[in-house]
């Protein structure tokens, strides 16, 4: 998918307004987490927020977008917000499946997976809500995606919903190598 600075979440600033301050920021931050991947090896980031419409989101597509643009790195967002996926949205992108059919066993990992443009950064989208979201980061089938997904990508930024309304932050933090609070 190309992304258009035109149709993107005014907020998702690496992508609508690059030269900014703001994005400095991030750019800072993106250098933070290199560093930790290569001292630390933390390749997969889980970023989450105490509530809602905190920034998680932002901050997730916001430092993967950054990422990605590093010369010899191959990032993936991964949208397990699987109660409100929402990152297609802030990107003004439409995907119809995602991580929630994958884990279903509706469609291949790799089918999943979109490639966005110019950035080169990876996404698999959240797909459709669901009701079972513990469960299923809970279970084998994420576990096994997370093992393809760390073969496939040098950094993975996993988007998880609020730590203090819901346990499925928690759960994506114990399969991670480190955390990020907004």
């Amino acid at each position: 998918f190309d992304v258009s600075p035109s149709r993107v979440e005014p907020h998702l600033i690496a992508v609508s307004q690059p030269r900014s301050a703001y994005t400095e920021q991030y750019r800072s931050l993106r250098t933070k987490i290199l560093q930790a991947g290569e001292r630390m090896q933390m390749r997969a980031i889980v970023v989450s927020s105490a509530g809602i419409g905190e920034g998680k989101t932002l901050t997730a597509l916001n430092l993967a977008w950054l990422l990605a643009q590093t010369e010899g790195v191959r990032a993936l967002v991964i949208d397990s917000d699987l109660r409100r996926p929402c990152a297609t949205d802030y990107l003004g992108i439409d995907a119809q499946v995602g991580l929630s059919e994958v884990l279903g066993g509706q469609i291949r990992l790799e089918d999943a997976i979109v490639r966005l443009e110019p950035a080169g950064l990876h996404l698999l989208p959240g797909g459709r809500p669901r009701d079972d979201v513990a469960e299923l980061l809970s279970g084998p089938s994420y576990a096994r995606l997370l093992a393809e997904v760390r073969r496939m990508f040098d950094y993975i930024i996993i988007d998880a919903p609020p730590l203090g309304i819901f346990t499925d932050a928690n759960v994506l933090m114990s399969r991670a190598d480190g955390a990020l609070l907004v």
